[in-house]
């Protein structure tokens, strides 16, 4: 899982990188904080510092150019116009528009000087440091969580004073003062030299918020600063303030935005959670850092582009692991089932191999099934043969002198027939049926009516025999002569059928 931890991390005294306060984020809950030796810091996965530079500089630049590979050139060439370095620095900027051909880079640089200082005794070598920031930056970025207004700061760590003039995240108007080596707002001792080093510093304040009042008129001359707001050190100090008069022709809607600076730094401070009470408003360089703009990045672009890797590679391997898991957990779930399915099939097996044996003894041969299938078509066709229709059709070819003196219908005997041919034929030709005609008249008029009678039974029947017996008048009798045919037929498939 990625650690979302982050440590926010800066020096305690300028110029000094021998012991640092820090703060463990998470969102915007704290976690741990506290000082320590850059030595010895928190084991934290993602760490973001801020430093004060002596030689920073901050500056705006307004020009019609949309050409992004210029933006770098016009602002070096800004910064050596102004002689701001007379040494090598590093410089970043933001492009905002002011208009429909105008744009606004906002420019901060340092010397190269302060940031070597800086990272050779910070580990970025061996921790993964994903910002590096001026406390200027930071700071602006802190102001900017409750007002996008242009704001006055002034912050004390150390020797070191800064006036700043801050405006939506950005800075605006930077004055450093470091000859205050031993002054200190909070000391209130009753000693002859304490009271001359407060008196000093109250002096020193008071000509540092009159600065930022003049550079206040001069680069935002349309708009009233509204909020003067004591930092660092001087957070909670009883230093005189700049009041926020509301002009006589404020509406009410107006009046009703105005608010003193003391609430505006109390919703700073109510800004995190679990943190103690105004930390936030003593360290705002150090809780700034969450929030401070990519744009003011002091790190090199290629140690960037390898902090970025290290991130998506843990993002990757962290989605490949959880892949990985998954299918898993996947393919165990459906070898189970798998195996489940296999036991129940191999249960039913024998089961079925069981059953079988149990029940092939008595199976009945393959002559038997062959003599069964046989009666059943014969027994199939005699339920719908129709012995009416029959003798009716019987009685319907017997012609004048032929009478009928027995019929009877039977099965037939078994025949040596190969199985082939007998199932061949309807179920009908295991029918016999056997007529005994009596024929009147002398022979030619008997032969005559026997062959009658033979021509019409072959049209619906098959004659399996025909015997014709006539028996002529004897002259000591005074009987006529008789002759009988006897028949065996069959009848045709479907002939005499429902």
């Amino acid at each position: 899982m990625i650690d979302k931890k982050k440590l926010l991390l800066s020096p305690l005294e300028t110029g000094h990188f021998q012991r640092a306060h820090f703060v463990i984020i998470k969102g915007r809950t704290i976690i741990s904080e506290g000082e320590c030796a850059l030595s010895d810091i928190p084991q934290v996965a993602c760490m973001r510092v801020a430093f004060l530079g002596r030689s920073a500089y901050f500056d705006a630049l307004v020009t019609e150019v949309k050409s992004r590979k210029m933006r770098p050139f016009l602002a070096r060439r800004h910064l050596d116009n102004a002689l701001a370095f007379n040494e090598p620095f590093r410089l970043r900027f933001s492009a905002e528009l002011v208009g429909d051909e105008r744009q606004r880079l906002s420019l901060s640089a340092v010397s190269e000087a302060d940031i070597a200082a800086a990272s050779q005794h910070l580990p970025l070598h061996s921790r993964t440091c994903e910002h590096l920031s001026l406390v200027e930056s930071a700071i602006a970025a802190f102001v900017a969580l409750e007002t996008s207004e242009a704001v006055s700061v002034l912050w004390q760590r150390g020797s070191a004073l800064l006036g700043l003039i801050v405006q939506n995240g950005i800075v605006q108007y930077r004055l450093l003062e470091t000859r205050l080596a031993n002054a200190r707002p909070n000391d209130t001792s009753a000693t002859a030299a304490n009271t001359e080093l407060r008196d000093a510093h109250a002096e020193r304040l008071a000509r540092l918020r009159a600065s930022l009042n003049s550079a206040a008129q001069r680069i935002i001359p349309n708009q009233e600063i509204r909020f003067h707001l004591q930092l660092g050190e001087l957070a909670g100090t009883s230093a005189p303030r700049i009041a926020n008069a509301a002009p006589a022709s404020a509406t009410l809607a107006a009046l009703k935005s105005l608010e003193s600076p003391e609430a505006l730094e109390s919703r700073l401070a109510r800004r995190f959670t679990a943190c103690q009470p105004n930390a936030p408003l003593q360290w705002p360089e150090v809780y700034g850092l969450q929030y401070v703009s990519n744009d003011t990045n002091l790190l090199e672009s290629d140690y960037q582009q390898h902090i970025w890797a290290q991130k998506a590679a843990l993002i990757l391997g962290g989605l490949l692991t959880a892949g990985a898991v998954a299918s898993t957990a996947l393919a165990l779930t459906q070898y189970a089932e798998w195996q489940s399915i296999s036991t129940a099939l191999e249960e039913r097996r024998v089961r079925v191999e069981a059953d079988y044996a149990a029940i092939n003894p008595r199976r009945p041969s393959s002559s038997q099934l062959n003599a069964l299938e046989q009666r059943m078509k014969i027994e199939s066709g005699a339920s719908d043969f129709r012995v009416d229709a029959l003798l009716a059709w019987i009685s319907d070819i017997a012609p004048r002198g032929a009478t009928i003196r027995s019929l009877e219908i039977g099965h037939a005997a078994a025949s040596s027939a190969s199985p082939a041919s007998t199932a061949n034929n309807d179920a009908q030709a295991g029918l016999r049926v056997h007529v005994e005609w009596e024929l009147q008249g002398d022979y030619p008029k008997v032969e005559e009516l026997a062959a009658q009678l033979t021509r019409s039974l072959v049209e619906r029947t098959r004659l399996a025999n025909s015997k014709l017996e006539y028996m002529p008048t004897s002259p000591s009798q005074a009987m006529p002569a008789q002759a009988r045919l006897t028949t065996v037929l069959t009848p045709l498939p479907g002939r005499f059928r429902q």
